[in-house]
């Protein structure tokens, strides 16, 4: 009982004397900071109401815990006028926003958000290509260092026919997102070749990540090797700053005129 008691204050008190680097606002994500902080403080509050019969007002107490996790999240709100929504957390260090507004008055946002979308999208076919280069690079090198039936697996045509498809696909996607980014540079419209850039990068980026999964096998599902990343990061590139699908209809409309 004694012991169980020591172990609660030590966590409660680590937490406590994390409270300063989270508002004294040093250089790190803030929101990400916070909600450390919460997270910590709702799994403690969960333990206290669950063997609340071993420590004395241990209900009480956890109440009081998560009006403070409220509370940190009133005060963020008023200080930073945004809600951090944790809907990312498996995409490593991204972090989505809402962002609102008064008085701005109307004029042509909608225009230049569409204009805005054709660099946007060149950015995630960028993304998008190091992903693909990184599940490529990870694969090249297990495929040297695997060996299987006494040689490296790469010698086997099966995945040496993978690893030349992937190598090729990069090159098209780089060339592709190079020739976009020149034109963007130099002021050009690049709405339909952005679009072209965007999808095939990032579909380019989801089979990349597959077959890089595939050639490390069951490795390939564990956080030992990164190509478990690359497969759960490459989705996303096909659908931020608009779908596959709706790139194809920028595509058509284009070059349909």
């Amino acid at each position: 009982m004694v012991y169980w008691i020591k172990r609660k204050y030590r966590q409660i008190q680590r937490v406590i004397d994390f409270l300063p680097l989270i508002w004294n606002g040093f250089d790190f994500d803030y929101r990400y900071a916070t909600d450390l902080f919460k997270k910590q403080l709702e799994r403690i509050a969960d333990e206290m109401e669950s063997d609340r019969g071993r420590l004395e007002n241990s209900k009480t107490n956890a109440q009081k815990i998560r009006t403070a996790i409220r509370l940190m999240d009133k005060v963020y709100d008023e200080e930073y006028g945004c809600e951090y929504q944790d809907k990312l957390k498996e995409l490593y260090g991204e972090k989505v926003s809402d962002w609102w507004f008064e008085d701005a008055g109307r004029g042509d946002g909608f225009i230049q958000s569409l204009k805005i979308l054709d660099g946007g999208r060149i950015s995630i076919g960028a993304l998008s290509l190091g992903i693909s280069k990184g599940a490529y690079e990870a694969s090249l090198k297990y495929a040297k260092e695997r060996v299987q039936f006494g040689k490296p697996i790469s010698s086997f045509q099966a995945v040496s026919f993978k690893l030349s498809d992937m190598a090729t696909e990069i090159e098209a996607s780089e060339l592709l997102l190079h020739k976009a980014a020149f034109l963007k540079n130099r002021g050009d419209k690049v709405t339909t070749l952005g679009a072209m850039a965007k999808l095939y990068a990032s579909e380019a980026c989801v089979k990349i990540a597959n077959e890089a999964v595939q050639i490390h096998g069951g490795y390939g599902y564990t956080k030992e090797f990164p190509v478990e990343k690359f497969y759960r990061d490459s989705k996303l590139c096909t659908i931020g700053e608009g779908t596959t699908e709706i790139q194809k209809v920028v595509i058509s409309r284009n070059i349909l005129k």
